[in-house]
């Protein structure tokens, strides 16, 4: 009977940390959903401030910098690139609001990009097996 006790009290503490662990994924959820839309309106800021055209220039700036780095980073000469992603990556989020701005033609494109790499990588794993 002790067994049957301790069994049932392991299955509740079990339970009971499940329900915790859900809860605290809940929450981190909340928290990068609160965070994207932090970042979201942010970026939505600098576009009414600065307008389309410049955010634009602002966007094709940064891209220029990022090969800069990245040739630099080729030449043996190591760069800022990290930095330089980010900064790109926050002005391609400026871009997709001015450009598509629900992401549906973005997403859509996207999926059918990696669709095509996937099938054209394993149609490369396949030809370097046939020629083992």
């Amino acid at each position: 009977m002790d067994q049957v006790r301790q069994a049932m009290e392991r299955v509740r503490e079990d339970a009971r940390l499940e329900e915790l662990a859900v809860m605290d994924l809940v929450d981190r959820m909340h928290g990068q959903e609160a965070a994207a839309a932090e970042e979201t309106a942010l970026y939505k800021l600098a576009l009414d401030i600065h307008g389309k055209s410049k955010q634009v220039d602002m966007a094709l700036e940064e891209m220029s910098e990022l090969a800069k780095a990245l040739l630099n980073e080729r030449r043996g000469r190591g760069e800022n690139i990290v930095e330089e992603l980010a900064d790109v990556s926050i002005m391609l989020k400026q871009m997709l609001l001015i450009f598509d701005p629900d992401g549906s033609q973005f997403m859509e494109i996207k999926s059918r990009k990696l669709t095509r790499l996937r099938a054209r990588l394993q149609e490369r794993l396949r030809a370097a097996e046939g020629r083992d």
